[in-house]
Parts: C-alpha cells; sequence; structure tokens
C-alpha cells in the first residue's frame, strides 16, 4: 500500500515539474515576442524623420495664420471700419496753450530766443500733460542750443526723451543731446547716441543728419 502511495506521489510530482517547464517555456516563449515586438518598435522610432514633422507643423501654423489673415480681410471688406470719431472740440484753456504755444514759435524765428523759452515754460510748467508740452520742451532745447546753453538745452531734450517717448520729437531729442555733447567736446558720449539712433530707429527721416554728425566725430 504504501509503495503504491509513493508511487502515486511520484507521478504526481513528475507531472506537476512537466507542466510548469511547459508553463516556463510559454513565459520564455511570450518574453521572445515582447522583446521582438520591441525591437521593432525602436527601428521604427529610429527611422521616424522628427525635423519632417517640425516643418510640417510649421507649415500648418504659417497656414493658418494666413487663413486667419485672409478671414479678416473678408471680414474688413464685409463691414468696414467705422470712421475714427473727430478730436474734442478745444476747450477755453486749449485755446490759451495753443497760442501761447504760437508765440514762442513766433519768437523763436524771429531769433527771440528768451522769450521763446518763456513762452514754451509757461506751457510746460502750466501743462506737464498736455500735447503740446513736449514740443514746448524741445523747442525750449532748440533755443537755449540757439543761445549757447548746451547744458540747459541738454536739460531739455532730456525731458523729451524720458517723460515723451510716443512724442513725434523723442528721436530728435537724441540727437540733439548728441549735438550739444558735440559742442561741449565729449564726442565719446555723442557717438553712443547717435550710434544707437542709427541701430535702433534705421528709418528715420533725418538719418543723414546722425550720418553727418557722427563723420564729424570720426
Amino acid at each position: 500500500m504504501k509503495r503504491l502511495i509513493l508511487i502515486g506521489f511520484t507521478l504526481l510530482v513528475f507531472v506537476s515539474c512537466a507542466q510548469i517547464k511547459r508553463d516556463i517555456r510559454s513565459l520564455e516563449s511570450n518574453l521572445i515576442a515582447q522583446e521582438q515586438m520591441i525591437l521593432i518598435l525602436s527601428e521604427q522610432v529610429a527611422q521616424y524623420d522628427f525635423e519632417s514633422l517640425r516643418v510640417s507643423l510649421n507649415q500648418i501654423q504659417l497656414q493658418n495664420q494666413r487663413f486667419e489673415r485672409e478671414l479678416q480681410q473678408q471680414a474688413a471688406m464685409v463691414s468696414p471700419p467705422l470712421p475714427e470719431p473727430p478730436p474734442p472740440p478745444r476747450t477755453a484753456s486749449d485755446n490759451v496753450l495753443h497760442n501761447i504755444y504760437e508765440e514762442g514759435m513766433a519768437n523763436y524765428h524771429r531769433r527771440d530766443f528768451a522769450a521763446a523759452i518763456r513762452a514754451f515754460t509757461n506751457i510746460t510748467n502750466q501743462a506737464p500733460n498736455h500735447e503740446l508740452a513736449a514740443n514746448a520742451h524741445y523747442w525750449t532745447g532748440e533755443s537755449f542750443y540757439a543761445l549757447g546753453d548746451f547744458s540747459a538745452a541738454r536739460l531739455s531734450f532730456q525731458r523729451v526723451v524720458d517723460q515723451y517717448p510716443s512724442s513725434n520729437k523723442f528721436i530728435d531729442s537724441q540727437v540733439k543731446i548728441a549735438m550739444t555733447w558735440m559742442r561741449q567736446q565729449r564726442p565719446e558720449q555723442a557717438r553712443v547716441i547717435l550710434e544707437a539712433i542709427r541701430r535702433d530707429y534705421p528709418n528715420y527721416e533725418r538719418m543723414s543728419l546722425v550720418e553727418q554728425n557722427l563723420r564729424l566725430i570720426r
């Protein structure tokens, strides 16, 4: 009886080992298949042209931008923009300031520079935020420049640069600052300003004046 039990147990162990071996071989086969799949995917990724993808994305982006511009143009054709509202009428104080400004310009052209300075300073003292203030500072500087007071002139031009960056006298004031430095025998300070203007504002309408002064420094 014991012998039969031993034989049965031995057979059971043998069958179990055979099953385990089959399971191991199955796992090994699956592992080999997965490794082959990983290798194939790796080769496909390595062969993929990412630069072409980047170029394609850029082209798509440019096309989208072009389509947006075309849509905006079509919308503008269908619905033309409304005309800009007229500027608000001048107030009494506006009229007074404009009269003072015109008086200052008349004095400047008559070469009465002291009277011009008084008129322009009157504007900047009364209304520093007025639309005429930047030009008033500029022409104050021009008047001092004509009188030979280059330090006072530079101070007026610098106020335009510091306080009124959107003024139409913004670049002109920088040129005049450089010219005051040249008048005071400080060519290196002038060169830095003039070269910056040439670099940053290549379409400046008075670039010939900039080039002329740079030639004088050299």
